[in-house]
């Protein structure tokens, strides 16, 4: 079967960068490309300075004309739509001015406002000292068009004319920029300011205040963090995500970027911008913890807790769930042009080396599930399936698409003898009554002895008090491998919701923060792999979490598609038993990718009565 992951083409984000060059690679323009790239979004570039730099020092650097930066922008913008604008080290005043003269151009003529990250870069790490007052003066302008500014604390104390050292002056500092230069938002840096933890201030234009904190890093290679910290925001806003959910997914990029640092250079190394594409086995290029191999890819993946911390309280807002996480998963940015197939059973990655575990961003649109289909089409795992009579026949039909085979039973005898053999048991609560839950029982307690997977559906759990006893009652006597229900019933289940919900077609409003830390949480006290689906699918046990986009918004409309779920998770877990987070987010991510090229085939666009069967013709050819 081939390794490469089949994907639909999508519309792809273009992210561009207005900054210097830098002759060694690790910051600047080549930071931000790489980072771009990291996130799936298209790089264009814009080259205002050229530097002679390298990890030691910065020997020497020359602008480029304003005439040459305002043409390059207008070749850009002239061919390409730019979804997000990342500006960085400018060089001197009158480019900055240039720059800030085309944003207004772009503006007066109607050309959509994209979000614009400014990067106020003053001072190197070496203390080269690239900007005097003038052009700091001409880069304030520039913070009026601006998303977000992101200074360092020595740039921020220049830029406010307030001194400080401690989290308490940050604040303040950073409450005076937003007043007197007027940004959309606000995000300090915490890298310079003392205490055993890094402390980023997040200032948003309403007022919204937020403490972004994580553990320091005893790092060598850490040039270059400020370009690839902007420039991942970027990339997340251009990709769609909220200013705060872009800042944490990018903070937690970098502090796995830093930490998986590459040991090159006499001096301060650069960061690893594509260490969740491939890694190294060398253990001096880690920042923390050992290295990851082939032989052990769990001891390195350790816990980043990013901590998102309002002054009213601290919550983890993304804990490991978020891009550069070494808990998480590695993969591919949009699942496009994947490869697979190496140690680890289909986390393989180029040249054979298995691929670190430290990158998977919460827009991942695709999880690459190639391999965990063919297993299934490969065995044909036997999937016994218990659930409720409005959707039977499709989760067989689903089952029998994919290459599985299913077995529909209600009976306590006939369930007990067929869950003997199976290999995959799949419970579904959606219509309970005394014959049903005796059935769910017998088949549960003979899969657990057999060591058999079981996929618990609490469906509606969220409506009565009746199903949640029974969905917990049912998850004591089974220990399910995967625990799947929509993004409500999952946390009706966990007990985080304070008032009854609707049924299966509960509200799918979702904080991704929220929800990864219940789910986290949920997968410790029974041991299950929880998945969650909604806009932004989430797959977790106790220590990892997947993000899974995508999809068709059609499938809500459909009756019974989080119960054919269900069962197709079934089905990979079967085939797959020995990695259920592996196999359940695969399911997830392959039901997704069924569901938007059913939505494609429908004719007229919108022909709900056709859905089922497009989706079940998906399912089948889908390879």
């Amino acid at each position: 079967m081939s390794r490469f992951f089949h994907r639909d083409p999508l519309p792809l984000k273009t992210a561009l960068t207005i900054a210097s060059s830098d002759s060694g690679g690790g910051a600047g323009i080549q930071a931000d490309l790489k980072t771009f790239a990291a996130f799936g979004a298209y790089g264009l570039c814009c080259l205002s300075s050229v530097t002679a730099q390298n990890t030691t020092e910065v020997a020497a650097s020359e602008s480029v004309s304003p005439d040459l930066v305002t043409a390059q922008l207008w070749a850009i913008f002239s061919d390409f739509k730019v979804d997000a604008v990342k500006i960085g080290l400018i060089g001197n005043a009158r480019n900055t001015l240039a720059v800030v003269e085309f944003l207004k151009d772009l503006e007066a003529n109607g050309v959509p406002k994209v979000p614009v990250v400014v990067d106020p870069v003053m001072v190197s790490a070496s203390g080269h000292a690239f900007l005097g007052d003038e052009a700091v003066s001409a880069l304030k302008d520039l913070f009026r068009l601006s998303t977000l500014v992101t200074p360092n604390a020595r740039e921020a104390a220049r830029l406010s004319g307030f001194p400080f050292s401690d989290v308490a002056g940050a604040t303040a500092a950073a409450e005076r920029l937003m007043k007197t230069h007027n940004p959309g938002a606000v995000l300090l840096k915490g890298g310079h300011l003392s205490g055993s933890e890094a402390v980023d201030i997040l200032l948003e234009g309403d007022g919204t205040l937020s403490f972004l904190t994580s553990p320091r890093l005893n790092a060598t290679s850490d040039h270059g963090t400020g370009c690839t910290l902007s420039s991942a925001i970027a990339a997340c806003l251009a990709l769609g995500l909220p200013l705060k959910d872009a800042t944490l997914a990018a903070k937690s990029y970098v502090h796995s970027a830093m930490r998986e640092g590459l040991p090159l250079g006499k001096g301060r190394g650069p960061l690893h911008h594509f260490h969740g594409f491939y890694g190294y086995s060398l253990p001096e290029n880690r920042a923390t913890g050992p290295a990851a191999s082939a032989e052990a890819p769990a001891e390195a993946a350790k816990a980043i807790p990013i901590r998102d911390e309002t002054p009213e309280t601290a919550i983890p807002s993304f804990p490991e769930g978020v891009p550069g996480a070494p808990a998480h998963r590695a993969s591919f940015p949009g699942g496009r042009g994947a490869r697979g197939g190496g140690p680890g059973g289909g986390w393989g990655g180029w040249r054979g080396k298995h691929l670190s575990r430290a990158f998977a961003p919460p827009f991942l649109t695709s999880h690459p599930f190639a391999e965990n289909l063919g297993k299934v089409r490969e065995k044909s795992p036997l999937i016994l399936c218990l659930t409720n009579f409005v959707t039977v026949a499709d989760c067989a039909n689903a089952l029998l698409a994919i290459g599985a085979s299913p077995v529909m039973s209600l009976s306590p005898e006939d369930a007990g003898e067929i869950a003997a053999f199976a290999a995959g048991v799949v419970l579904n609560i959606g219509t309970l009554n005394d014959e049903t839950l005796a059935s769910m029982k017998k088949a549960a307690e003979i899969a657990r002895a057999r060591k058999i997977p079981v996929i618990l559906d609490p469906a509606g759990v969220g409506a009565t008090s009746v199903r949640k006893k029974a969905a917990l009652w049912l998850a004591e006597i089974a220990k399910p491998a995967v625990i799947r229900g929509n993004s409500q019933e999952i946390l009706a289940l966990a007990g985080t919701l304070g008032q009854r919900q609707k049924g299966v077609d509960s509200d799918s409003a979702q904080n991704l923060g929220e929800l990864a830390e219940t789910a986290k949480t949920l997968a410790k006290t029974t041991g299950a792999v929880i998945g969650a689906t909604g806009e932004t699918d989430v797959v977790a046990n106790a220590k990892e979490v997947i993000f899974l986009k995508g999809g068709s918004p059609l499938m809500t409309k459909l009756t019974g598609t989080g119960c054919v779920l269900s069962a197709v998770v079934g089905a990979f877990v079967g085939a797959r038993p020995q990695n259920p987070l592996d196999a359940a987010a695969s399911a997830m991510s392959f039901l997704k990718l069924a569901g938007e090229r059913a939505e494609k085939a429908l004719s007229p666009p919108g022909a709900l009565g056709e859905l089922k069967a497009r989706l079940h013709d998906a399912l089948s050819l889908i390879r």
